[in-house]
């Protein structure tokens, strides 16, 4: 009798472990972006990145907007709480010449997407 409580109280403690796991917050969305200058692949620093909602859309969340600035890797990260497709604009000076791209970014929850955008 001993022994078949001892696997009972073994099977309950696993089934509540994987229970506990199975109900883990999903980690929020992360997206990195790098950016290349478009003759010769070179990463680019100190690009301005915006990523904004697609139009058309009838009610844009201003807090889903941002603009960061990518380090000296020519990469910059964003991390949002909630799952987007957004619209990527990115632009920098150099030279005195203005170098502009654009693409699109899917963020999922659980995952890191990782987008390069082209600057020409």
């Amino acid at each position: 009798m001993l022994n078949r409580l001892g696997k009972f109280a073994f099977l309950f403690l696993v089934a509540g472990a994987l229970l506990i796991a199975g109900c883990a917050k999903p980690k929020k969305p992360v997206g990195t972006i790098t950016t290349v200058k478009y003759s010769d692949q070179t990463r680019l620093p100190n690009v301005d990145i915006t990523l904004s909602v697609p139009l058309p859309s009838d009610s844009v969340n201003p807090d889903i907007i941002q603009t960061l600035t990518t380090n000296a890797s020519g990469q910059v990260t964003f991390e949002y709480d909630l799952p987007n497709i957004l619209e990527i604009d990115a632009s920098v000076v150099v030279g005195g010449a203005t170098l502009t791209g654009s693409g699109i970014i899917k963020m999922e929850d659980d995952e890191h997407a990782q987008v390069t955008v082209e600057l020409q």
